[in-house]
């Protein structure tokens, strides 16, 4: 939708970058903003995947030391 008003819109003006309007620069600042976004959630989704992938086997792990310690106190 951003692109589309910016085809509309063919004024160029000295403040406009390597001859392309304001509105072509600020679709194109406000696509960057999102793919920025996008790349945050990325992150955050990869890392919340890894967590879980090693939260079972902390606890496993826990409740293994947990049952040894018991087994060593009263035995």
């Amino acid at each position: 939708m951003l692109l589309k008003e910016a085809e509309q819109t063919d004024r160029i003006t000295p403040w406009s970058k390597g001859g392309k309007t304001i509105a072509e620069n600020k679709a194109r600042t406000d696509l960057q903003k999102i793919f920025a976004a996008i790349e945050k959630i990325n992150a955050e989704t990869r890392k919340l995947q890894v967590e879980s992938r090693w939260y079972p086997l902390l606890i496993g792990l826990s409740l293994f030391a947990a049952g040894g310690a018991f087994v060593k106190l009263f035995m």
